[in-house]
């Protein structure tokens, strides 16, 4: 009665110590001696992003007829130092200026029909935070890295509207408060001794914010938001430059 349990027990413990003696190679060690960034070095780094969309008598869903020029720029200088072999601790600032100005647009549902002409929007925000990154070399050259970044950051805004004709103060002014956390993985790797190209975008995080309005310097409002995302987050997506010293 026994002998079918004891066979099986048997098999399971000579295949868990099979298991136990290979070594799966996935092209990178957590445990691996080889160094990208020793302790004590000093990193330096800056990213950077811009995007334009231009209109010309152009259509987006309902909105038809539209004369538009927009652009998002932001620039991310940060500073850290290797507290442990790959491990970095640092502090990060950004600053993002966004511009949308609507020559003509038109949106027509059925029966109803808005249009919108010399409408000029403006939007700047400032950010600081601090951040964790933890290096994980790639092959025996130490020139090459994945590194999963955790880092938090708080964040002061400003909107306003004009009239794009005579620069006239319009619709609503804003100012926001808003605070950001997250996992952004990513990789980099050494082009020259000292200087890295790195590559990272946001996979997992949490952000909220609250906004304070102003509508035609009169009546006063509030906004606020929280949200959370567990997926590739393709706007984040982020390009730069590090200097190891």
């Amino acid at each position: 009665m026994l002998k079918r349990p004891l066979l099986t027990a048997i098999l399971v413990l000579a295949v868990c110590h099979a298991a136990e003696g290979q070594k799966l190679n996935r092209g990178y060690d957590l445990h691996s001696k080889v160094i990208f960034a020793a302790k004590g070095t000093d990193m330096i780094g800056c990213g950077a992003r811009y995007s334009t969309t231009t209109f010309a008598d152009g259509q987006m869903l309902v909105v038809e007829g539209i004369d538009s020029e927009s652009y998002t720029f932001s620039m991310t200088p940060c500073y850290a130092f290797m507290i442990r072999d790959n491990v970095a601790a640092g502090i990060r600032a950004s600053y993002r200026r966004s511009l949308v100005k609507i020559d003509d647009a038109a949106v027509n549902v059925e029966d109803v029909s808005v249009t919108v002409d010399d409408y000029y929007y403006l939007h700047h925000k400032a950010c600081a935070g601090v951040f964790l990154r933890p290096y994980i070399p790639i092959g025996l050259s130490g020139r090459c890295a994945l590194f999963a970044e955790i880092g938090a950051s708080l964040g002061y805004g400003q909107a306003k509207n004009t009239d794009g004709r005579t620069g006239a103060p319009m619709g609503t002014w804003q100012k926001s408060f808003s605070w950001e956390a997250g996992v952004y993985p990513g990789a980099t790797a050494f082009i020259t001794d000292r200087l890295a190209v790195e590559l990272n975008v946001g996979i997992f995080g949490f952000n909220g914010s609250r906004t304070h309005q102003i509508h035609n310097q009169v009546d006063k409002g509030e906004r606020g938001n929280f949200g959370a995302h567990f997926m590739v987050d393709v706007t984040s997506l982020s390009v730069g430059l590090s200097l190891y010293l």
